[in-house]
């Protein structure tokens, strides 16, 4: 195992509009994207009370008894995570994972794209607790702001490709990006190596995910060397990883990024978990086309984002350890899909 730590980027030096320090940034960005696909950021610009009040409301609602969670429970019917769910997944070593999702707050009630039969498929109605309290004004506000933040790495992301300004931030400009809350339990009894995710890669665009250290287990990246690096982020910062429909957008330049959690070490397992991650999709009616530079073919042929995302958005690419090696030297085509 690999203990070396993925590239570390600073945003703060951006904050200020400089045009000198973004193309210097975003340099960084797309070095660190071609090389393991994804990253860490800090001086990122949120701050570190919103970060934790969110991190707090969420272990808050899965500290509520299950009588009451369950009052939320995700439908069966969404193609959308929007509430609560309990998994009890055979792929995963250790049942009981707790999620709470929810999408975009405060629509407008008047625009066909978001209140027609169609857009309501992408745009199901939150399911908000109200315990704790706060639960419902600490996530519209961590909302807004992890929604800038994507924006403005995207930004960076048309420097780092040279495309033209709005390549990838006009097709976001009605994301209907994802925020969920994993809630990994406590173990008992669990065997030495097993997973709390096991190996994948994530199918939109992009994912930002705040998480904690774990002494002895946690987020790994698989590198292109075919070792697996620990991400160990402060609980302030946040990890960056490119997804299957970025890796394709980029005309397979930048890698998605294949991570898993692993398990703590045994004297470790009485530790939960917790991580706040956000699933960046762009609009659903998005065209994507691969950015190929002038003489360069595109190897991918366009795809409509929403049904794209109909397909993949709450699948997760399992791989066993004979299959990575082939998929981070392959194309996105050539990836076999684990339901």
């Amino acid at each position: 195992m690999q203990t070396e730590q993925t590239a570390i980027v600073d945003l703060s030096s951006t904050l200020d509009g400089s045009q000198s320090a973004k193309h210097a940034v975003a340099k960084e960005m797309g070095t660190a994207l071609e090389q393991i696909g994804g990253m860490m950021i800090t001086g990122h610009g949120i701050s570190t009370d919103l970060i934790m009040e969110t991190r707090a409301a969420f272990r808050a609602f899965f500290d509520e008894p299950s009588e009451y969670k369950f009052q939320f429970e995700r439908p069966s019917t969404e193609t959308v995570a929007r509430g609560y769910t309990c998994r009890q997944d055979v792929r995963e070593s250790n049942p009981g994972q707790e999620r709470f999702s929810l999408g975009q707050f405060d629509l407008p009630d008047d625009d066909p794209y978001f209140v027609s039969s169609k857009g309501r498929q992408y745009f199901p109605a939150n399911q908000l607790p109200d315990r704790p309290a706060e639960f419902t004004d600490v996530c519209r506000a961590y909302f807004a702001e992890i929604q800038q933040l994507s924006r403005r790495i995207f930004e960076l992301f048309e420097l780092a490709l040279e495309t033209p300004t709005g390549f990838f931030t006009s097709r976001i400009a009605r994301s209907t990006g994802n925020l969920t809350s994993i809630g990994y339990p406590r173990l008992d009894d669990e065997p030495a190596g097993g997973f709390r995710v096991q190996p994948h890669t994530d199918s939109g665009v992009l994912t930002i995910l705040n998480t904690e250290q774990t002494p002895g287990g946690g987020l790994q990246f698989m590198n292109t060397d075919d070792e697996w690096i620990d991400i160990q982020p402060s609980v302030t910062d946040f990890v960056i990883n490119v997804g299957d429909l970025l890796h394709q957008w980029s005309n397979g330049r930048w890698l998605s990024t294949v991570h898993r959690v692993l398990n703590p070490r045994q004297e470790k397992t009485d530790r939960e978990r917790l991580s706040v991650v956000y699933f960046e999709h762009p609009d659903y009616d998005a065209r994507i086309a691969p950015f190929a530079r002038p003489g360069e073919a595109s190897a991918f042929p366009e795809v409509v984002s929403g049904e794209f995302e109909y397909q993949k958005r709450l699948q997760i690419h399992l791989m066993d350890d004979t299959e990575i090696k082939q998929m981070l030297h392959s194309t996105f085509d050539h990836r076999e899909e684990r339901v």
